[in-house]
């Protein structure tokens, strides 16, 4: 039986370039609007049938597919990166306003280019595989969020910072379909809901029966994954644990000017007056220590009585230093573990790290052709450029096994999911949000975290520097959060799973029945061609 009917035997409608780009431009911009404001993330579902029709209805050269796929991108793109405008304060620290703007606005149009380049060229294969159907829309929701994966595996150049899946972070019977399958099924969900309803449109006046047919699709699948969501199995223990997440609440420029001592304080006071008698786990955010730790012998002592006197397990961001084969000194960005007995973990070193802050992509190419930008960091301080650590690690604490995440390690899935296969029984997220400043950043990157609680199901602990701090169950609601931009402490319940998800153990393999229908339409669609050219 051939699954993927020829192009024949459909009708494609007929519109002008300028209203598709059009059309596209809107689709795009109301869709990242849902994804930055994630309140209204159901309209996802409305906002994307302009971009699904264009694609699958409406015929195409491979030049105007391309560029209104580009169009709707970048249209899509960039409401939800806008927030990159609030670095300019911290770079104005090293030239002016004005220029600072406008190297954001550089930024932004250099990462805008690259995703919507690479989201845009997934899809081209539209143009000769896309139709009004079934077949037209699984393989149009399989090279979309192929365009989303894509960015993950990048190198230097990875920012996978905006899925469609996100987007319903806060409706959490809607995610529970992540620990099966992942986040990109979530936005296979959301792409196939919506492309029903666009497919039902497409029918309404000429084939009724056709229509409904696709309306209930639609229906039948946002019906039952909030149903899987309803009644999913959140894994649980019957033990708990107590934590203690601290917030230290100092600005991005604040925080590397401030004298050692007095941070360290600083934390070491809302930890003892946040402690309580069953408190066993305390988490101080990303480089909450400001300094190499090693090179700070009493700190280390302090770290260790503090640990001891109080019986708990400090989880908190500091920074160490290797040397390299060359001799050249190394900085990581580090997490330390020090449990009750006084010992101190061998250091986590971030393995993903962010570009212009923590390092400089391509440096040695960008200091041949814009030297002073080689120069540049967004985030301040002794200890940058940093080095990528690249390993895993499980902490063994008396209360179970613990992995740790450093702040944009969260927006990398594989990363969380790896430490889950490696027997993480609590994941701890520190992170250092401050220059993110007041800006949708703040809830976009959390809900990255909610997203990783859901496909490992287990409790993440969230650790901010001005916040969020937050404590995230396995099913990534919150259960309790501190205010941002104020220092404290948040007292709260978790429980060690060992229970494995589906997602941790089988991956993105979501991505590999579209992927291989696609081939097989492929070849479905040259064969055509070859026996359409036979027959002339």
């Amino acid at each position: 039986m051939n699954l993927f009917k020829p192009r024949s035997y459909f009708s494609f409608r007929e519109l002008s370039s300028g209203r598709c780009f059009l059309y596209c431009l809107i689709s795009g911009a109301s869709t990242g609007l849902c994804v930055s404001a994630q309140q209204v993330w159901f309209l996802c579902f409305l906002t994307l049938i302009p971009f699904i029709y264009i694609m699958l209805c409406v015929k195409h050269s491979a030049r105007r597919q391309f560029f209104c796929s580009l169009g709707f991108f970048a249209a899509y793109y960039t409401p939800v990166l806008l927030w990159l405008y609030t670095l300019t304060r911290v770079l104005s620290d090293d030239v002016s306003p004005i220029i600072a703007f406008l190297i954001m606005t550089l930024a932004l149009i250099l990462i805008l280019l690259v995703l919507c380049t690479l989201s845009s060229l997934c899809l081209l294969p539209l143009k000769w595989l896309a139709r009004p159907s079934f077949s037209g829309l699984f393989i149009f929701a399989s090279l979309f969020i192929l365009g989303e994966i894509i960015p993950e595996y990048m190198g230097e150049l990875s920012f996978p910072w905006i899925r469609l899946s996100n987007a319903a972070a806060a409706c959490t019977p809607f995610i529970q379909s992540a620990s099966l399958f992942g986040s990109l099924f979530i936005s296979l969900i959301i792409l196939s809901a919506s492309g029903f309803i666009t497919l039902a449109l497409y029918n309404l006046p000429r084939k009724k029966r056709g229509a409904a047919i696709y309306a209930l699709a639609a229906l039948t699948i946002i019906s039952a994954n909030l149903l899987y969501g309803a009644l999913a199995h959140i894994p649980q223990t019957s033990s708990k644990t107590e934590v203690l997440l601290v917030q230290g609440n100092y600005s991005d420029s604040k925080k590397w000017r401030e004298d050692l001592n007095s941070t360290y304080e600083r934390y070491k006071t809302l930890t003892l007056n946040g402690l309580n008698a069953q408190t066993r786990i305390v988490v101080w955010p990303e480089t909450a220590i400001t300094t190499i730790l090693d090179e700070q012998p009493w700190l280390k002592d302090s770290l260790k009585d503090l640990a001891t006197q109080n019986n708990i397990t400090i989880i908190t961001g500091a920074f160490d230093s290797q040397l390299s084969p060359d001799g050249q000194k190394e900085i990581y960005n580090a997490l330390y573990v020090i449990t009750p007995d006084g010992n101190i973990s061998e250091p986590y070193y971030k393995q993903a790290l962010v570009p212009v802050g923590e390092f400089i992509p391509f440096e040695k190419a960008v200091a041949l052709i814009l030297p002073w930008l080689s120069e540049l960091r967004a985030l301040e301080g002794t200890y940058f450029p940093a080095s990528f650590g690249s390993e895993n690690m499980l902490f063994d604490t008396p209360d179970g096994k613990i992995s740790g995440i450093i702040c944009y390690e969260s927006i990398i899935p594989h990363i969380a999911r790896e430490q889950s296969a490696m027997g993480s029984e609590l994941l701890v997220m520190i992170t250092n949000d401050s220059w993110f400043g007041t800006s949708a950043a703040l809830t976009q990157h959390l809900a990255h975290a909610q997203m990783r609680a859901v496909e490992n199901g287990k409790y993440l602990l969230r650790a901010g520097n001005t916040g969020i701090t937050a404590i995230i169950s396995p099913s990534g609601e919150i259960i309790s959060r501190l205010q941002t931009d104020t220092a404290g402490s948040l007292n709260g319940t978790v429980s060690m799973i060992s229970e494995r998800t589906l997602y941790s153990r089988i991956g993105d393999l979501i991505l590999l029945p579209g992927l291989l229908f696609t081939l097989y339409a492929a070849a479905c669609s040259i064969y055509e061609h070859i026996k359409f050219k036979k027959t002339q």
